[in-house]
């Protein structure tokens, strides 16, 4: 599996722990998981440690051949029959292949080792104990065979292999498919791989081989359907273990889509559901006071949804037919046709009874086991959203149908083409609350869609002196889209003056936005809380503002507590209006409060469903650099950039909310390129940003180039840009800064244990690291390593993980030969053409050489390493 060493680091490392203890460990996944890639991983490290191991596979076709998968191992001698049997000799053979002490026996497929060979392992294992690392998978209880699987080694733990997240998904198919893959192929891969590695790899090929993806401009896009017949091998062996009731019953919910339990129970029987669960292949998820069963993964569910018709899905259709229609549900957020035309404030009620499930304390992010089926749910729901509003529309072309079937293409992501030809063809209205509406959503499509601002803008202008009381409206929209793709709008009259409530309230909502952007939080919250707000839309925003200004205000425990329960609340309520802007909230909160497994299990959620609101597009863009931000914390350069530029081609020069860049640990993924000119080149957009109005934006970025390379000037700057009494957020980013370029090394470590304490975790990781990099480059290394202690302590004491704060701060100085080697001549001021000609090496491997020596040293530019070498 391409980058196999990439993924699943920590239950690699988890696994080694246990077995470098004496203790064996079983890694239980589906296949297609990545058991075997985990398990070649950790070979390999076990191989770098002075250990071996020795490989048994479990093969089902020969499972009747009494001793089959130790002979294929060589782990099998002719035995002498006047002494010993065939399998007393097995055992000793096990017994000679580990008696070293210092060798892991590797048993994959566990589930499909003949019942001899099992048997020997375990004999030989009770004679002599040595730690054994075997994969399985779940199985139903009635076909488990447990003589084939070693159950009576201890001790062992069994550790499951958990899918990929969001941003791992697209790190893979972004090395399988050798180059950028659009957001919206990405999650619709994720979505129905249900992020089994093994899937997404065999269907990034499929698609690429069928033509299903396209190169456009250098970056992988899709069209319609992604499947694709050949898949069906693919799928084969995650129902191995089925019987033919159970492969049938898989048919029929796959048919039936997300259902109720008790529908699907009157489907397929109680023990068909509990044999498929037992497989892995349902997901679980509460709606309302019913729960939710859908197949897992969706493309096992598309597989069976392709059987051709025939007597027995005629007869499956004609049964659920009878059983009536067996669930719908509302898409939040979405008004009706009349209500949304006419312009009148239709308040919002809640779609769900959310009872005793939804519990405010649970954590932050997506269940793994249910977002597949919410965003089933989420899917289905749209679709027939979008297809009823599509027909109201062709048998009454009027603005007051128009306008809900444009929405519903806006969230589709449909072609520009499709919405100009709805535009075209919709004759005008001569009441004007549904022409204000409809030039309204025609602006969010030349916007969006077809990334005509100035367009837009336009049309705005034009169309507001024409639709009477509902002007307000339009001019709230053009100030609105100015915010987002170029500056601070001009202030209009005060919100009173409109003679439309809705417009009013639109005002007002951009108020907050413009006070917000201006780094004026306390002003804006003071308006938010106050509101009282009726318009869906102008709501909705009102609780991602609430979230956002609180962050700003430094507030970020209460600015997570609101954004992430409101967004918990809008997934339950299938509100894809509110899930964008409450995601980002919630995704920002975490990264400061430096809760990053958290963080990307929550973008899983949010960026999975493919689907995006036109209200709140512009956080999709700062969602997609939320998540570069993740990768790089540990994922590869390709990745960083990919989802960067995503970030900046759903909604180029969106940046009135820029909240997540360099958030975390400073790191560098291109050893070639001095800081100084990154920094460079990113200090010009800064300065842009404040030219603009958009201060927080301005902050943030100066902050991380600050970081990157020191500079008193920057610093200065920016403390100047803020004015006396900047908000706290912005007060702290600024005295990291200062604290960095200050002439005493240690004095930015000394504000950690304050903004640790204060949740500001991460601008508290950034300033020990400031510190530890300027100690280590002055071959002050014992001082670095007495402030990463101290570190450690103050995360301790917060209740966060310094190992996944401070890792990439850690100095690993173990350098091998050939790093020291590379190490020197970096040191002597080589670059990495000159190294390679040097050594007689490819540039390329000379990049991976100078990576690691970084990494090593806890070292980000090449003029540090000197130091660094020298301690």
């Amino acid at each position: 599996m391409p980058s196999a060493g990439l993924f699943h680091t920590k239950l690699r490392d988890e696994a080694l722990d246990h077995l470098l203890a004496g203790a064996s460990v079983d890694l239980i996944g589906q296949r297609g998981s990545g058991r075997s890639t985990v398990v070649q991983g950790i070979s390999a490290v076990l191989v770098e440690r002075g250990w071996d191991s020795v490989r048994v596979r479990g093969v089902e076709g020969v499972r009747d051949r009494p001793l089959e998968a130790l002979a294929v191992a060589g782990l099998t001698r002719r035995a002498d029959p006047r002494s010993e049997s065939a399998v007393s000799a097995a055992v000793r053979c096990v017994e000679n292949a580990v008696s070293d002490g210092r060798t892991v026996l590797v048993l994959d497929d566990v589930d499909d080792l003949d019942a001899a060979s099992a048997g020997a392992i375990i004999a030989a294992h009770a004679r002599r104990p040595f730690p054994i690392l075997s994969t399985s998978r779940p199985r139903p209880g009635r076909v488990r065979d447990h003589a084939a699987r070693p159950a009576e080694v201890q001790p062992g733990v069994q550790l499951a292999v958990p899918p990929l997240d969001y941003v791992d998904v697209h790190a893979l198919l972004g090395r399988v498919l050798q180059a950028p893959v659009s957001a919206d192929v990405v999650a619709r891969v994720n979505a129905a791989t249900g992020g089994l590695p093994g899937l997404v790899v065999a269907m990034a090929r499929s698609a690429r081989g069928s033509g299903r993806v396209r190169l456009h401009h250098g970056v992988w896009t899709a069209g319609a359907d992604l499947w694709d017949p050949g898949l069906s091998r693919v799928i084969q062996p995650l129902v191995t273990d089925l019987d033919a009731s159970g492969v049938e019953a898989l048919q029929r919910l796959s048919l039936a889509g997300a259902v109720p339990v008790p529908t699907a129970v009157e489907l397929v029987g109680w023990d068909a559901l509990e044999d498929l669960d037992a497989c892995q292949l349902l997901r679980f998820a509460p709606q309302g006071s019913l729960v939710i069963v859908g197949v897992y993964p969706q493309l096992v569910e598309q597989r069976y949804r392709h059987v051709p018709l025939g007597a027995s899905r005629l007869r499956f259709l004609e049964r659920v037919e009878a059983l009536g229609k067996p669930f719908t549900g509302t898409v939040a957020g979405v008004p009706t046709a009349a209500a949304e035309a006419t312009g009148d404030v239709v308040p919002r009620e809640p779609r769900l009874d959310l009872p005793g499930w939804f519990d405010d304390d649970r954590p932050p992010g997506g269940d793994g086991l249910s977002d597949t089926v919410l965003n089933r749910l989420l899917r289905d729901e749209w679709h027939r959203a979008y297809a009823a509003r599509r027909l109201d529309w062709e048998r009454d072309p009027s603005p007051r149908t128009a306008v809900p079937y444009l929405r519903s293409l806006l969230v589709g992501s449909a072609d520009a083409g499709l919405m100009r030809d709805v535009v075209a063809r919709t004759p005008p209205s001569a009441n004007l609350a549904e022409m204000a509406s409809l030039h309204r959503w025609h602006a969010h499509m030349l916007a969006q869609t077809a990334g005509e601002v100035d367009a837009a803008r336009a049309l705005l202008q034009r169309a507001a002196p024409q639709v009477g009381p509902w002007a307000g409206a339009l001019e709230a929209l053009e100030d609105h889209l100015t915010l987002l793709s170029d500056r601070l709008p001009p202030e209009r009259p005060a919100a009173a003056a409109h003679e439309n409530l809705q417009a009013a309230q639109f005002a007002e909502v951009l108020r907050c936005e413009v006070l917000l952007a201006a780094g004026r939080p306390a002003e804006a919250l003071a308006l938010l809380e106050g509101a009282r707000w009726t318009d869906p839309d102008a709501v909705d925003l009102r609780d991602v503002l609430i979230g956002l200004a609180r962050l700003v205000d430094g507030d970020a425990r209460g600015a997570l507590a609101w954004s992430e329960k409101r967004f918990r609340r809008a997934r339950a309520e299938l509100n894809l209006d509110a899930m964008p802007g409450l995601a980002y909230a919630t995704a920002a909160s975490l990264l400061i409060l430096g809760r990053l497994g958290d963080l990307r299990a929550l973008l899983g959620s949010a960026l999975s469903t493919g689907l995006s609101s036109s209200m709140q597009s512009q956080y999709k863009s700062l969602l997609l650099d939320t998540a570069a931000v993740v990768a790089r914390g540990g994922g590869p350069a390709a990745t960083v950039a990919t989802l960067a530029g995503q970030a900046r081609a759903v909604a180029a020069g969106q940046s009135a909310f820029f909240l997540t860049t360099g958030l975390t640990p400073a790191s560098r993924h291109d050893a070639s390129e001095t800081l100084k000119g990154a920094a460079d080149r990113m200090w010009v957009t800064v300065v842009d940003l404040l030219d603009r109005g958009f201060v927080v934006s301005a902050v943030t970025l100066a902050g991380a180039v600050i970081d990157l390379a020191p500079d008193r000037h920057h610093a200065a700057t920016i403390r100047a840009a803020v004015g006396t009494d900047p908000p706290a957020l912005l007060e702290a980013m600024i005295r990291v800064a200062e604290a960095t370029v200050d002439d005493d090394a240690r004095s930015a470590a000394r504000l950690a244990p304050e903004l640790i304490d204060a949740g500001l975790v991460a601008l508290g990781v950034r300033a020990v690291g400031a510190t530890v990099r300027r100690l280590r480059a002055s071959g002050r290394t014992r001082e670095a390593t007495e402030v990463l202690t101290k570190a450690c302590g103050w995360l301790e004491r917060a209740g966060e993980d310094p190992d996944e704060l401070l890792s990439r701060l850690s100095c690993d100085v173990d350098l091998t030969p050939r790093e020291r080697e590379v190490g020197k001549l970096v040191a002597e001021g080589l670059g990495n053409p000159e190294i390679a000609q040097t050594l007689g090496i490819t540039a390329k491997t000379v990049e991976n050489h100078v990576n690691r020596v970084f990494r090593k040293l806890g070292v980000l530019d090449r003029a540090d390493v000197a130091g660094a070498l020298r301690s």
